[in-house]
């Protein structure tokens, strides 16, 4: 009997320990097994925390009289990522490009080797061909062929009295050659080139009709005619700006950031191609973008706007000037030992006019958006 009584109290403490793991497994883990399985909604809830912490607000658009001499009426372009998460940190590498296949991609051209240097690689082909193979301090490539000829005679985006290329819309489709076959031969050269990344495509619509009636041939005399071409619905295609994206923003060399000028529209590759063929192309610098696990801090967007005033207040003025746009780009900083660091930048562009010369000029202030430094 007495034997009875404790198996029926062993069997009593088996059940109520089957009981309480049931209702709460989590007491036959320890701490430490615990920790390391954590629960997936506890992770996603983690990462939301994270970027709450870094990203900032950013209105569509902007408005402020600062003084008598300049004031901002600005559309603001920043893509969403800015306002939802913040800029995650990267740093990037220069990439070489390799030449088979692009060499592939051409090869209509038929291209053979023509010269060879340290620094270049040339490449013949039919139509005038000539591919350069650009290596070390810029390392890139650069495409032209005799059609392009009469494509530069049409379209016009020098800041030049001839200027004309807003007669090209942006984004439009051509007769017989659409944006989406465009961007597949785009993604195509990009890939051929190592260019793999999230890239961003602007394209210029070049209607055959609009080219034959501004096209403009300048001859050794100064005199100019219009081209001996006849132009066909055969020649519609697209002059497309592309730009690697950091963080979902355009990627700017610091070139271009030096030299000012059309920065909204400035981009360091750009491809001029029709149905049939690629025409003209050029790519310097194509980076190989590595993200890191933590994000910048980021000047808050009211705070841009006074290190903008701050620094408009510094500046002896001769002219008045007004802000129209307020966009971001990303700038590879050279860190040396061929790294680079990935740095966002604020750019407030518009116009400056000089009443006593009676002249509009372009107007670029650059801000780190890290640090509020003007470049």
């Amino acid at each position: 009997m007495k034997k009875y009584i404790n198996y029926c109290l062993i069997g009593f403490i088996v059940i109520c320990i089957l009981v309480s793991i049931f209702l709460d497994p989590k007491k036959i883990f320890s701490k430490s097994e615990k920790e390391a399985d954590p629960s997936p909604v506890s992770a996603i809830v983690t990462e939301e925390q994270r970027a709450e912490q870094f990203f900032i607000d950013v209105p569509d658009k902007w408005t402020e009289v600062i003084d008598d001499k300049n004031s901002i009426y600005a559309r603001i372009d920043v893509p969403d990522t800015i306002s939802t998460k913040g800029f995650r940190k990267a740093f990037a590498t220069k990439k070489d490009i390799p030449e088979e296949p692009l060499l592939a991609l051409m090869e209509d051209y038929h291209p053979y080797q023509e010269f060879v240097a340290d620094d270049m690689i040339q490449y013949l082909g039919d139509d005038n061909m000539h591919l350069f193979f650009n290596k070390e301090p810029l390392v890139g490539i650069s495409f032209t062929c005799s059609t392009y000829d009469y494509y530069s005679m049409a379209y016009r985006d020098g800041l030049t009295y001839d200027y004309n290329r807003d007669k090209y819309a942006i984004d439009q489709e051509v007769e017989g050659f659409s944006l989406e076959e465009c961007d597949d031969r785009i993604r195509n050269l990009c890939t051929s080139i190592g260019m793999d990344g999230e890239i961003q495509i602007v394209h210029r619509a070049l209607d055959y009709r609009i080219m034959k009636e501004e096209a403009i041939e300048l001859h050794m005399d100064g005199t100019q005619t219009r081209p001996d071409y006849a132009w066909s619905q055969a020649d519609n295609g697209y002059r497309c700006s592309i730009s690697q994206l950091c963080n979902d923003i355009p990627v700017i060399d610091s070139t271009i950031i030096r030299f000012r000028g059309d920065i909204l529209n400035s981009t360091d590759h750009w491809c001029f191609l029709n149905r049939e063929r690629y025409i003209d192309f050029l790519f310097n610098d194509i980076y190989d973008i590595q993200y890191e696990d933590t994000y910048e801090k980021l000047l808050d967007f009211p705070e841009i706007i006074e290190k903008y005033k701050e620094y408009t207040g510094l500046t002896i003025q001769d002219c008045s000037t007004e802000i129209t746009d307020i966009i971001m780009r990303v700038m590879p900083a050279d860190q040396g030992n061929g790294s680079y660091e990935m740095i966002p930048l604020w750019v407030f562009y518009g116009n400056s006019y000089y009443e006593e010369d009676d002249m509009e000029m372009t107007y670029v202030v650059i801000i780190n958006a890290i640090t509020g430094e003007r470049l």
